[in-house]
């Protein structure tokens, strides 16, 4: 079972009431967002959105606040873990480079009675326990994730203004213009930057609508996988076809 380092149980111990052993405390890393376009489907036309360096950071410094671990971003069950810290780096996918989030989850597995026996913490999950889910996410069953978040400031990408303010922006996702550049007039599809956010949660899914977002193996870099076998970092929607999650 990963267990926290030292410095991870100390930041983890300031978001509990009594401190924990680093015994009870099961710890991972997924790798959650990206700056890749992510294409959704609109009433005229399918689009991108794409999270500019800013959303990144203002999503990396919600994460390292502490939000709730859900599954299936089922907000009317109680969370069954946090996340305690987050971070923005650089990888390359196809040789250019990508700025990606990785956010870090602590999930306790049991609570001690006062003679130190364990009691299981049961979650709101088909009855399952933490350590349940753990052993999910230890053997490989549990491995796609998929963060919920606000975006607070979308931009167009066409005329750079908030895509909600119809006197600075006529624009509508998934339409195409004809857009000046230079002195040639082009075809331009509106699509969406989110340039500022808040994360609200992250959640444990069948398949996040971000490919590369998957809980990452200790024992495999996501900048390795053409070391190995390129289907290690790959969630399960990089598959041919399209996957929609249905509520």
């Amino acid at each position: 079972m990963p267990s926290p380092t030292q410095e991870q149980l100390n930041t983890i111990n300031k978001f509990t009431q009594k401190d924990l052993d680093a015994d009870q405390v099961y710890v991972f890393t997924s790798l959650s967002a990206d700056t890749l376009p992510v294409e959704r489907f609109g009433w005229f036309g399918n689009y991108f959105i794409r999270m500019s360096s800013k959303m990144l950071d203002d999503l990396k410094n919600s994460y390292r606040q502490g939000v709730g671990l859900l599954a299936s971003h089922n907000n009317n069950r109680l969370p069954f873990g946090r996340t305690f810290d987050a971070d923005v780096k650089v990888d390359h996918v196809d040789g250019e480079p990508v700025e990606t989030l990785y956010i870090d989850h602590y999930v306790v597995t049991h609570t001690k009675d006062e003679e130190g026996n364990r009691v299981p913490l049961r979650t709101e999950v088909n009855g399952m326990t933490t350590q349940d889910i753990v052993n999910h996410i230890d053997v490989g069953h549990t491995f796609d994730t998929s963060i919920g978040f606000a975006i607070t400031n979308p931009k167009c990408s066409i005329c750079k203004n908030d895509i909600r303010d119809y006197e600075q922006c006529t624009h509508i996702p998934g339409l195409e213009y004809d857009v000046q550049v230079g002195e040639e007039v082009e075809k331009q599809r509106c699509d969406i930057i989110a340039d500022g956010g808040e994360g609200l949660e992250n959640s444990l899914v069948y398949a996040g609508a971000v490919d590369r977002a998957i809980i990452q193996n200790k024992r495999f870099s996501a900048n390795s996988q053409d070391d190995t076998n390129p289907s290690l970092q790959e969630g399960v929607n990089s598959v041919e076809g399209n996957l929609y999650n249905v509520e």
